[in-house]
């Protein structure tokens, strides 16, 4: 077994350390910085060993920030959305609340929230990955983990019989792995959660693909939508404002129109904002099948805070992120960012956080 390796494809480098598996997305401009070797064995020592504080987290982010992004960020003094997005990480509790994040638990918030109906039907559990088989089930579906980002966390059976199970339990298990679960999140997560994997149904629309929507939502209003389609298959980013026009917000998007204003739009609408009320930002997927509205998930750092857009719009969707609407009650400012915090949360609100914080340390 190689001691080190290095695969690449379209989006990311793959590195593997003793049998350990890092996927980093390649950086979308031309910087003199680039992570190197040495990054990311350190990244996984820090990992595994808990060793990373405050000054370690806002120093990585930053170069792993300036090598995607394209810009030095800011984390204290936050203007622009991705500067946003990671200020949020690091001082807002329970950012990504469990009952949401865990797609099990996902599944009764929604039917809470808007009946039952809403999301793929759900077929068998299984506690860990070693149970695993196809016994009873359709000859086409999705197996999932209850934690996990990209596809990895997503298996797609499209013919039971031909499926290789052996590979299937491969991936998830890689996905489960603690040192394989995304950097950044990893970063920001001091618990373990407890993984399951399960089955749901197989979605696809009268052409067989699943088109996705994936509406962007500022404390309860949806500003633009995200569709997705082709998905496996040269996969297409098309941006809409709420009206269905097409615009470009990243240096590589879509300029010519091919997904369609979806049946029950306006319905989808009303759901978005009902769900996303309570948050600062939330981005919300929907597929809407022959007018029958699913919900995927509910993302709240999209891209892991690393967008490539343009700086128009990434300064106009920093904007729409107006950090003051947060809940007092669910901040936990950290000393690094106490001045920046006052430039736009009350500073009475900050100071009495942070002395609330040194009193509990």
């Amino acid at each position: 077994m190689k001691l080190f390796s290095i695969t690449k494809s379209s989006t990311h480098k793959i590195y593997k350390i003793f049998g350990i598996r890092i996927k980093i997305r390649k950086p979308a401009v031309q910087s003199s910085r680039r992570l190197t070797k040495v990054d990311v064995v350190k990244t996984v020592l820090y990992l595994c060993n808990g060793l990373f504080s405050t000054e370690d987290k806002v120093r990585y982010l930053s170069q792993r920030f300036y090598c995607i992004v394209g810009y030095y960020p800011n984390f204290k003094y936050p203007k622009s959305f991705n500067e946003k997005l990671s200020w949020i990480r690091f001082n807002l509790l329970d950012y990504e609340p469990d009952y949401i994040c865990n797609k099990l638990l996902f599944k009764s918030f929604v039917e809470e929230q808007l009946g039952s109906g809403y999301t793929a039907k759900l077929l068998k559990v299984f506690d860990n990955v070693e149970d695993l088989n196809f016994d009873g089930l359709p000859e086409r579906f999705v197996i999932k983990t209850t934690y996990g980002f990209g596809a990895n966390a997503v298996c797609v059976v499209t013919d039971k019989s031909t499926a290789d199970l052996n590979r299937i339990k491969f991936t998830l298990s890689e996905t489960i792995n603690p040192w394989n679960r995304t950097i950044e999140h990893g970063l920001f997560r001091n618990n373990t959660p407890e993984f399951k994997i399960f089955v749901e149904e197989y979605l696809e629309d009268g052409d067989g693909q699943l088109k996705d929507y994936k509406f962007m939502c500022f404390n309860g209003e949806p500003k633009w939508v995200l569709a997705c389609a082709n998905r496996g298959n040269n996969t297409s980013y098309e941006n809409y404002d709420m009206d269905w026009n097409l615009f470009a917000p990243a240096k590589k998007s879509r300029t010519v129109s091919t997904v369609k204003r979806p049946e029950n739009f306006d319905r989808m609408v009303e759901i978005a904002k009902k769900l996303s009320k309570p948050f600062p930002f939330v981005r919300i997927d929907f597929y809407n099948l022959k007018g029958k509205i699913y919900l995927g998930e509910l993302t709240f750092i999209p891209g892991g805070g690393f967008n490539t857009y343009t700086k128009e719009y990434d300064e106009k969707f920093g904007e729409w992120l107006d950090l003051s609407k947060i809940n007092p009650d669910n901040l936990n400012i950290l000393p690094e960012f106490v001045a920046g915090a006052k430039t736009f949360i009350d500073p009475k609100i900050v100071e009495s956080h942070v002395a609330l914080s040194k009193k509990e340390i």
